[in-house]
């Protein structure tokens, strides 16, 4: 063997053999890396563990700001209403003896309003101004009567009654409304306590 080729293939060897032991390092880092990541991934997995059994209401409320987190439609929203923070200056002026009855209080804020999107934001108005929220109902899981003539009376409802309220309103100057009905979040309260939530469906 020339001395040339005893050169070239001492190199291959120490070549061959710097290759390995940088792989042999390379594997082992990567070996504890995959460790550590596991430690870490498991280490959240039990503070999450804990902390969902103390607290659940915490994980249900981030898993929902995550999963559903609209934002305002202020500036872009398609609907007119001018002032949407204000109460609509029909419901504001309306006179007691305007409020004998849900027809007649439909009829008048159609009168003074002919605009159909303000007119559904009156009503909406009408509704969250003059009734409260029932927390009686809620905190004895004893809930009256929610039909609309009932809220209109007592001026008092958990969600379905403002719902039929609006509903009955809506209705008596033909617009078209429907009550959908829905669970409640149970980290807001008992199902017990409040056996639905509803939202106002609006055709128009």
């Amino acid at each position: 063997m020339s001395r040339n080729l005893e050169r070239d293939f001492q190199k291959a060897v120490l070549k061959l053999k710097y290759q390995k032991k940088d792989n042999l390092k390379k594997s082992i880092q990567r070996f504890f890396k995959t460790i550590k990541f596991q430690y870490w991934f498991v280490s959240l997995l039990l503070i999450v563990s804990a902390i969902n059994a103390t607290h659940p209401h915490l994980i249900k409320d981030f898993a929902v700001r995550v999963g559903y987190s609209p934002k305002p439609p202020m500036s872009a929203s398609p609907w007119p209403w001018k002032n949407n923070q204000g109460i609509h200056p029909a419901v504001i002026n309306i006179t007691p003896d305007i409020e004998s009855s849900i027809k007649s209080v439909a009829e008048y804020i159609a009168r003074q309003e002919s605009d159909p999107y303000l007119r559904i934001k009156a009503l909406h108005d009408y509704v969250i101004n003059r009734v409260s929220y029932d927390f009686q109902a809620l905190g004895t899981g004893i809930q009256p009567s929610q039909d609309a003539q009932t809220v209109f009376s007592t001026r008092k409802a958990v969600c379905g009654g403002y719902a039929n309220l609006f509903m009955a309103l809506s209705q008596a100057i033909g617009i078209n409304t429907a009550v959908i009905i829905g669970n409640i979040r149970q980290d807001l309260g008992s199902t017990n306590s409040i056996s639905m939530k509803t939202q106002q469906f609006i055709q128009t």
